[in-house]
């Protein structure tokens, strides 16, 4: 329901059984062939953000 009302992609397994056919055209042109499984879903890591996501998992855990 939600990727029908905003046009956005669920990456929730399952959904794309759920939007409808001019959704399904939609994504089908957006993203061809094997697109979908090319994407890299990881955000890149720049030097300065390890250590402080280390810091700040470390405050989180030992709460």
């Amino acid at each position: 329901m939600f990727s029908n009302a905003t046009g956005c992609s669920s990456a929730a397994l399952g959904a794309a059984e759920h939007i409808t056919e001019a959704r399904k055209e939609a994504l089908t042109f957006a993203y061809r062939g094997d697109a979908i499984n090319n994407l890299w879903w990881w955000p890149m890591f720049t030097p300065w953000i390890s250590p402080l996501r280390e810091e700040y998992t470390e405050k989180l855990t030992n709460v």
